[in-house]
C-alpha cells in the first residue's frame, strides 16, 4: 500500500444561508476508502489536520449519508482520546434526489409561458433565487456576478440552460439545468443476469418509443440535473411546469434521465413526482467541534444540498 491511493476526502467552504444569515461554513463532501483501507481508522488519523480549522465552537459544517449506508453511519460520533478533533454530529433532515426517465412524453401546462433566459432577465432570476435561497437551510448566495461567472467556467452551461415560467408578462419562475458530463457521470457497472434480458427487452421498446437504449455495462446513462429553481409563492404548479418542459426538450435530445433534488419533507417535491422516477434518499447531518452546539442545533427550513456538488 506504500505510496498508493487507498482513499480521499473533501472539505469546501461555502456562503450560505443559516436562519437567514450568510455563513461560511464547511460542507464535508466526500469521503472515499478503497477496500483495503477500511477498518483501519482512517477518519480518525485524518481528524487533526482535516477538521482542526473547524473545530471551534461557532462552527458548523455539513455532510449527506446515503440512507441505509450501514458502514458510514458507523462512523459517526465515535471519539477516540487520541483523536480530539474528531466532530459531534445530528441528524436533521433528509434529501431527495428523483432519477426521472424521460420515457414519454408530458402534456405542458399552457398556463405558463416557457422560455429560455436572456441577459436582462438576470436581475428578476437573481431575485427569485435569492428569495428562495434565504429560506433554506444551507441556501446558496446567488448574486448576478456569480451566475455570470457560472456560464463562463462550467462547461456546457449557459443562459440557455436557464428556463423560466412567466404569466402577465412576470417572471414567476426559475429552473437551472445542466449536463455535467463533462465533470462527473453515472456509469453502469454491470448488469445482472435477470437485468441483461430486462435491459435487452426495453432497448426493443425503446425504439418505438424513441428513448435511447439503455447504456453497456462500463458507459454512461446521458443525465441533466437541475442545479438551481425558485417559484413565485412557492408554488408546486409552476415548478412542475418547468419540469415538464425541460422533460421535453431533453427527452428529444435522447436523454435517458433527469435528476433533481430537493428537502423530503418540502411541499415543492410535490412538482417532482413521476411514475418513472427512481427516489434516493440521503441523511442531512450537521457536524461541530463542539457537542452542545451540535445538540443545541434547530432546523428551522427546508435544508437544501447543492447539487453540482454531489
Amino acid at each position: 500500500m506504500k505510496n498508493k491511493l487507498e482513499g480521499f476526502a473533501m472539505m469546501l467552504g461555502r456562503k450560505v444561508f443559516i436562519h437567514g444569515d450568510i455563513i461560511l461554513v464547511p460542507y464535508f463532501g466526500y469521503l472515499v476508502l478503497s477496500q483495503n483501507a477500511r477498518g483501519k481508522g482512517f477518519l480518525y488519523k485524518m481528524s487533526d489536520f482535516f477538521f482542526d480549522e473547524y473545530s471551534h465552537q461557532a462552527s458548523v459544517g455539513y455532510f449527506i449519508v446515503m440512507h441505509g449506508n450501514i458502514a458510514a453511519k458507523k462512523l459517526l460520533n465515535r471519539f477516540h482520546p487520541k483523536y480530539p478533533r474528531m466532530p459531534y454530529s445530528k441528524l436533521i433532515g433528509y434529501w431527495k434526489v428523483h432519477n426521472r426517465l424521460l420515457i414519454f412524453k408530458l402534456r405542458e401546462n399552457s398556463k405558463y409561458r416557457v422560455r429560455k433566459a436572456q441577459l436582462p432577465d438576470t436581475g428578476r432570476i437573481v431575485q427569485l433565487l435569492q428569495d428562495e435561497n434565504r429560506n433554506r437551510l444551507f441556501g446558496s448566495v446567488v448574486t448576478r456576478e456569480a451566475m455570470i461567472h457560472y456560464t463562463k467556467v462550467l462547461p456546457g452551461f449557459n443562459l440557455e440552460n436557464i428556463y423560466l415560467a412567466e404569466q402577465e408578462d412576470e417572471i414567476v419562475g426559475v429552473c437551472c439545468v445542466w449536463d455535467m458530463s463533462a465533470v462527473k457521470t453515472n456509469r453502469v457497472v454491470e448488469y445482472s443476469r435477470k437485468l441483461k434480458i430486462l435491459r435487452f427487452a426495453f432497448n426493443a421498446l425503446a425504439v418505438l418509443l424513441r428513448y435511447p437504449p439503455l447504456p453497456s455495462a462500463g458507459e454512461p446513462f446521458r443525465d441533466v440535473t437541475i442545479t438551481d429553481y425558485a417559484v413565485k409563492n412557492r408554488d408546486p404548479a409552476i415548478l412542475k411546469t418547468l419540469l415538464d418542459r425541460i422533460h421535453n426538450d431533453y427527452r428529444r435530445k435522447k436523454y435517458h434521465t433527469m435528476i433533481l433534488g430537493h428537502a423530503l419533507n418540502d411541499p415543492l417535491g410535490r412538482a417532482a413526482n413521476h411514475f418513472f422516477s427512481v427516489p434516493v434518499i440521503s441523511d442531512i447531518h450537521i457536524f461541530s467541534g463542539f457537542k452542545e452546539t451540535a445538540e443545541d442545533f434547530e432546523c428551522k427550513e427546508y435544508p437544501w444540498i447543492e447539487m453540482r456538488l454531489i
